[in-house]
Order: C-alpha cells, then sequence, then structure tokens
C-alpha cells in the first residue's frame, strides 16, 4: 500500500534579503533552472571526446506575487536599491541580497549568496488584479533535494 502525500505552498517559505514573501500569484510562485550545463564536451580531430566541468553555476527564476502583496511593494524597492532605475543613478556595487527557499513539505533547500534582479514587474491591470512577476538571477545557487521525497 503506498503512501498518501499531500502539499501545500502554504509551506513554503522564501526570503530575499529581509523580506519574506507571501501573497504569491495565482499560477506560480517560485520556478527556476539552470543557464547552463554541468559540462562542456569538446571532440578531438581523433573523434576522442574531453569533458571539462562548467563553473558556470547561474539560475534564472520567476518570482510570481499578487499585485496587492506587501511583498511586491518591499521586493520592487529592494530592486529599485540594486538598481537605481527611478532614481537615474545606478549603484558601483550589486547590494548583497540573500535568497533562501525552504519547502517544509518536502525539505528542499535553495539557497543563494545574492539575488539579482533582471526584470523588473509588468503588472497588468484590468477586471482582476495580475500578477507581479520579477525576473531575478541566482548565482552560485546551492540545491539540495528534500529527504522527505524518500519516506
Amino acid at each position: 500500500m503506498g503512501t498518501t502525500r499531500s502539499y501545500s505552498l502554504s509551506n513554503v517559505a522564501i526570503n530575499i534579503g529581509t523580506v519574506t514573501l507571501r501573497d504569491f500569484g495565482r499560477d506560480d510562485a517560485f520556478s527556476w533552472g539552470w543557464t547552463s550545463r554541468l559540462w562542456n564536451r569538446t571532440t578531438g580531430q581523433d573523434g576522442g571526446n574531453v569533458y571539462s566541468r562548467n563553473l558556470e553555476r547561474i539560475v534564472q527564476g520567476r518570482i510570481s506575487l499578487l499585485g496587492t502583496s506587501r511583498a511586491y511593494t518591499l521586493l520592487y524597492g529592494l530592486l529599485e536599491a540594486q538598481s537605481g532605475d527611478q532614481l537615474g543613478i545606478v549603484p558601483n556595487i550589486l547590494l548583497p541580497l540573500p535568497f533562501l527557499l525552504v519547502d517544509a513539505a518536502t525539505g528542499d533547500v535553495l539557497s543563494a549568496r545574492t539575488c539579482i534582479f533582471m526584470d523588473p514587474p509588468s503588472p497588468s491591470k484590468g477586471q482582476d488584479l495580475g500578477d507581479a512577476v520579477f525576473g531575478v538571477e541566482l548565482p552560485n545557487l546551492r540545491f539540495i533535494p528534500g529527504a522527505r521525497n524518500l519516506l
């Protein structure tokens, strides 16, 4: 007899800097993917393959929040502090914004020393309030799959 499992997004905690994300978007909360492969392959003239480790470990992510979320306003403030877009003053360095995601349901943990905002949100205004989606990059992300998936 198999084990019955349940899942709830309320078990997922995401923090960027000092901001705890709440009120995720309707269709998604956080999605991510690696931008590069683990290995680069080179084929020599003799047909032999040489594999070299790719040291670029960057993740691109999308954070989706409701337009009414308090976290949306706070996250936009962090984006502005990092980019200086509205002020017209670009900072000399990117502010370090630690990223941490913990999924209590599965035990998954994602962490990065800094979160870089790549795409500002474009919230929609219509009959229903749309989601605000931030595009981020997480250099040198560490992913630890949850042990609870094994139970």
